[in-house]
């Protein structure tokens, strides 16, 4: 199903930001250290898998 809206539209890029942001966060281990603050490292471990 294509967005028509604006607002069909700002939710799916929004989804989108969402989506690349998360991997980002889940592939590079300072970001999400930095952005989490975890303090466990098997926790953090979870994270960067």
């Amino acid at each position: 199903m294509k967005p028509t809206t604006f607002n069909e539209i700002k939710q799916a890029i929004n989804s989108m930001l969402e989506f690349i942001s998360t991997n980002a966060l889940l592939k590079n281990e300072k970001l999400a250290d930095g952005y989490f603050k975890i303090k466990s490292k098997r926790l953090k471990k979870k994270f960067v898998a």
